[in-house]
């Protein structure tokens, strides 16, 4: 009925990966769940520049009961995070550095190490399993990211190619 109606209509079958939707469809009977309502508030956040608490979509979860919420909302200009300039060094955040100069202190500490295992059945497509870990460290510049000393300041590198080794332990047991 309206552009704002048009806009989170579009947002639910976006975030629900259903088609279509209509104004008077409710969000969580079509699957919605609280995480898909935060990736929706953020989405209109983008397109329209209003800030919706998450329990908006809670409390008026059709497209046109949210569309009205946002239309009455106070609207705030959506400014996005700026991209940092590129730079070959970085200065580290004071957490950071803390957590650098820690480990320079004892070098041998795991207090921060999140170790995990994984027991899988089947074969393993090295070559798949390789590239998939590339492109989750291609796509988060945390996962590329070292730690150093230069000038006596401690920086951060982020790289820009990303090449893994692959290590792991086969074992094949037989179950009787």
């Amino acid at each position: 009925r309206n552009e704002m109606e048009e806009i989170v209509s579009c947002t639910f079958a976006e975030v629900l990966g259903v088609t279509p939707v209509g104004i008077e469809d409710n969000f969580f009977e079509m699957g919605g769940h609280s995480l898909r309502a935060t990736r929706v508030v953020n989405q209109i956040e983008a397109k329209t520049g209003v800030r919706l608490p998450l329990k908006t979509v809670f409390t008026a979860p059709t497209a046109r009961l949210l569309a009205k919420e946002v239309e009455e909302a106070k609207v705030k200009a959506y400014i996005p995070i700026p991209q940092a300039e590129e730079k070959e060094t970085y200065p580290m955040s004071s957490a950071q550095k803390r957590l650098y100069l820690i480990n320079q202190l004892d070098d041998v500490g795991i207090a921060y190490n999140m170790p995990a295992g994984i027991k899988m059945y089947g074969s393993l497509d090295r070559g798949r399993m390789k590239y998939a870990l590339e492109q989750l460290a291609i796509r988060h510049e945390a996962l590329r990211t070292s730690f150093h000393m230069q000038d006596g300041e401690p920086v951060q590198k982020i790289t820009q190619e990303v090449e893994l080794e692959l290590e792991y332990e086969e074992r094949i047991t037989e179950i009787i």
